[in-house]
Formats: C-alpha cells, structure tokens, sequence
C-alpha cells in the first residue's frame, strides 16, 4: 500500500494524477478491510478515469514468491488488472509459474521479459498490468572461465 501511495505522490510531482493518489499508508487504516476497500476505491477510479495516458500501460511487477510479494499480489487484485506470465526463450515449454496462474478472470497471456520492457503491451489506461518475477527472470549466472590449473614446478 504505501508504494501506491509513493507512486501517486511521485506522479504528482511530475505533473500527474493518479487514481490511488488518495490510498493512505497502512498505519493509517483501523483494520485490514478499511484498507482493501481503499484500495477498491482507487480500483473504481482506474475503472471510471484511468491513469494518465502517458503512463499507460501501467506495469507493476512483484520480485519473488515471499509473504510480502504474495500480500502485495493480494492487494493488487483488488485493483482491474491483467496478470502476465513471463515466457522465457529457454524456458519457453516450461508451464508458467504457479505464483501468476489462477489470479486473472482469464488466463493469463505470455510476454517475453524484452516484451515486458519494450512498452508493447496494450496502453489500455483503464486497467493495470502485473507480473511476477522469479530469480530466474532477473539474474543470469556469469560465464568463468576454466580455472587455472596450478603449475606443477618439477
């Protein structure tokens, strides 16, 4: 929650406004229903006045698959959304990951991570898109070289 906060005041210095400009911090909310339906609230103004068209599409992406990854996914569902599966070029047989299955109406459609960054997707401003990033989507392991075998002084 208090990242949509910081994105809507972020926006706002930039000259934008955000439906979830108005989505308080955490703390500020009795319990956790008073905050998701805050959080509807926002949904309903994404529904009714979108998001800026210059910042359309508006991709959030979750990092892991922890507790706080998995409650943040929880509040954003809150939100009109489409969820995307990452289709990675060496994986591209591999099923989705099970963290993205199951969370949009309809199933969810595959994007290459260059996809993702290239800015592609639909600019429907009246919904919000997400993925799940793995490990795997965001760290490749180095190539080293062949260790030095030690010289042997005989």
């Amino acid at each position: 929650m208090r990242t949509a906060t910081g994105l809507g005041e972020r926006a706002l210095h930039l000259g934008y406004s955000l439906p979830f400009l108005g989505v308080g911090s955490a703390y500020m909310y009795p319990d956790l229903d008073a905050a998701r339906d805050a959080v509807r609230a926002a949904g309903a103004r994404v529904k009714t006045q979108g998001v800026p068209r210059a910042l359309a599409p508006f991709t959030v992406a979750f990092t892991g698959s922890g507790a706080a990854s998995s409650g943040a996914q929880d509040i954003f569902r809150l939100l009109p959304h489409t969820m995307y599966v990452h289709a990675l070029p060496s994986a591209s047989s591999a099923p989705p990951p099970t963290r993205c299955t199951g969370l949009p109406t309809r199933a969810p459609r595959r994007v290459s991570p260059e996809e993702l960054a290239s800015g592609r997707l639909p600019a429907d401003p009246y919904q919000l898109f997400g993925c799940v990033l793995e490990a795997r989507h965001t760290v490749a392991r180095k190539a080293r070289p062949p260790a030095a075998r030690p010289s042997s002084s005989k």
